[in-house]
């Protein structure tokens, strides 16, 4: 339940009836597997008819993962350009920024790994939308060629799939080494990962 005063009415409504379905969704697969979980069910338990459940979720598999496809946020592309730091450090806050919009809810983490690891299908739905994120962001790497308020990469695209590849790899490598410290907190627990690859990477030079 979402008791935010700043939300209207109507917003905590509509993610209080988002996690309805998810939740709905998800202990259904928990209980009766994800062959065994219709949206009809879906709905039922969450109490809304099947036209409101595609409202929120083109699938069951997104309502079980609590997933939907990622977009850039209002404001990302403008942080990443006027940010500081080195290219790497901002490609990661824009993935991050695109990969929020997928997942809504990253308290329900562990729930979502978890369905994930013991279905198939649902894997192969979270990579796909972590693809989809990566293409977004890929293409505002490669477009900050053109735009002269931005330092360009050094190597063009060649060097933005490289800064990409490597994020992407983090994220999925701190998700499943260190799922508990993405909970507690995401930066320590991403920072700890890269410190990990550093180690790995000078170690073997």
């Amino acid at each position: 339940m979402v008791s935010n005063p700043a939300l209207s009415l109507r917003e905590r409504n509509r993610i209080d009836c988002w996690h309805a379905i998810h939740d709905a969704a998800a202990d259904l697969t928990i209980e009766r597997g994800l062959d065994e979980t219709t949206i009809d069910a879906i709905s039922d338990r969450a109490g809304v008819s099947r036209r409101t459940f595609f409202n929120y979720f083109p699938s069951k598999e997104d309502a079980v993962l609590g997933m939907q496809a990622p977009t850039l946020p209002d404001g990302a592309v403008e942080d990443f350009r006027a940010s500081a730091g080195d290219s790497f450090g901002r490609t990661m806050r824009l993935m991050l920024a695109v990969l929020d919009s997928a997942i809504p809810d990253h308290d329900d983490f562990p729930r979502r790994r978890t369905l994930a690891d013991q279905n198939p299908v649902l894997e192969e739905r979270l990579r796909r939308h972590i693809s989809a994120a990566e293409d977004i962001v890929l293409a505002i790497l490669t477009e900050q060629d053109g735009d002269s308020s931005t330092e360009p990469l050094p190597d063009g695209i060649e060097s933005a799939k490289a800064l990409l590849s490597l994020a992407a790899t983090i994220l999925r490598f701190t998700s499943r080494n260190d799922p508990h410290g993405i909970l507690v907190d995401r930066e320590a627990a991403i920072n700890r990962s890269i410190d990990v690859f550093r180690k790995a990477i000078s170690e073997s030079l």
